[in-house]
């Protein structure tokens, strides 16, 4: 077998002479081999991590950063959000979104500009993804582990938007921030988190993971559109793209 690069596109094809009137069948698959630094990192902080090593722990977040996360957001970068999660059965024409990542000295901002004709916020206050909301997803460790999850909702009066910290495992005195407007197309957000609310933040960073999901509920179903590659943001940091401090 002969020696083959990770994230390559490769094809195998397999051909047979089957020696009757079929004559030879031919079968042909494109496949992308998976570095398998995600795992082994991953791998090596959780075992760290149960002995409270912090050397092997900066060791392996140090090799996960550098090695997978090879998708990078600029600050104030204009990001499309646009892929629908999973195998949607309803159409997400209608739904989009544009994002903005910018890093500040004390907190992280993240303006939204997004689509949806069908802006309907009535979802119950511990499951805000049902209806018109924004979910965000932190891990600067790039952990699966120690993902932060914040999600907005555009609505409230005085442009003031409900907005629930759904796990990070840190307490912090001050809580994000979020205002938001209706605008002719859906609604505009402005987000700022508080770094010190952010589980696993470390000044000085280099490159930190993250993700973004636009939730809508439509006549039809619920749609769900993600910033990148499709996969399960909630409790994996395998799809994240990484956001970079300049």
């Amino acid at each position: 077998m002969p020696s083959v690069k990770p994230h390559g596109v490769y094809t195998i094809e397999l051909s047979l002479n089957t020696r009757s009137a079929l004559g030879t069948l031919t079968s042909k698959r494109d496949f992308s081999p998976e570095d398998p630094i995600y795992n082994t990192a991953s791998n090596d902080y959780f075992q760290a991590r149960q002995k409270n090593d912090k050397a092997k722990m900066a060791k392996a977040r140090s090799q996960l950063l550098a090695g997978w996360f090879k998708d990078h957001i600029k600050p104030g970068a204009a990001v499309s959000v646009d892929k629908p999660l999973g195998s949607a059965r309803t159409d997400t024409s209608k739904v989009s979104a544009v994002l903005m990542w910018i890093p500040k000295a004390n907190y992280l901002e993240v303006k939204a500009d997004v689509t949806d004709a069908y802006m309907k916020t009535d979802a119950p206050a511990d499951t805000p993804w049902l209806a018109s909301s924004i979910e965000l997803f932190i891990s600067p460790s790039g952990m699966s582990s120690e993902i932060n999850h914040f999600a907005i909702v555009p609505s409230g009066a005085n442009g003031q938007t409900s907005l629930l910290t759904i796990s990070n495992n840190k307490a912090a005195p001050l809580a994000p921030k979020a205002n938001w407007k209706k605008t002719a197309k859906g609604y505009a957000l402005d987000v700022r988190i508080p770094w010190n609310l952010v589980n696993g933040y470390e000044k000085g960073w280099k490159l930190m993971p993250v993700e973004a999901l636009v939730n809508s509920k439509t006549p039809n179903g619920y749609v769900q559109i993600l910033m990148n590659k499709a996969g399960y943001a909630v409790n994996m940091t395998k799809n994240y793209a990484g956001l970079l401090p300049k």
